[in-house]
């Protein structure tokens, strides 16, 4: 059975079952918030346990929102930043008599600029290639 319950500027989907004996709750990945809960609950204990659980809730759909964002398009210019190991390094485009396309020296990605226009393909390899050398 499925109803609904709406506490501050929360909307849950509250489904009752005789096979639960706990009070549960959960976001779904479309950032829908379900209770769990026993068909004998009293509405009062489910709404006070929700109440109860508010920070972790709103902690939850701010984690969602933070992952679902969607991430601009590298731009491949200098100062733009790109990760490896945990740190940002900022790429440096540099004259075409570097040896390689793209190399992290002294604390900087080098890109050749001849090769910006194939810088993605450029970091994919670097990125692959780092890794089969771990």
């Amino acid at each position: 059975m499925s109803e609904s319950l709406v506490i501050d500027d929360l909307y849950f989907i509250l489904n009752r079952s005789n096979k639960r004996k706990t009070v549960g709750i959960t976001i779904d990945r479309g950032g829908e918030l379900i209770v769990n809960a026993p068909y004998d609950c009293p509405l009062e204990i489910i709404e006070q346990i929700a109440l109860e659980k508010r920070f972790w809730i709103y902690t939850k759909l701010a984690e969602k929102e933070l992952l679902s964002q969607n991430h601009s398009e590298k731009e491949f210019i200098n100062g733009e930043g790109f990760y490896y190991l945990g740190r940002s390094y900022r790429l440096l485009l540099v004259s075409a008599k570097s040896p390689t396309p793209l190399r992290l020296y002294q604390g900087r990605f080098m890109l050749r600029s001849n090769e910006q226009s194939h810088a993605r393909e450029h970091f994919i390899h670097w990125y692959t290639h780092i890794l089969h050398l771990t």
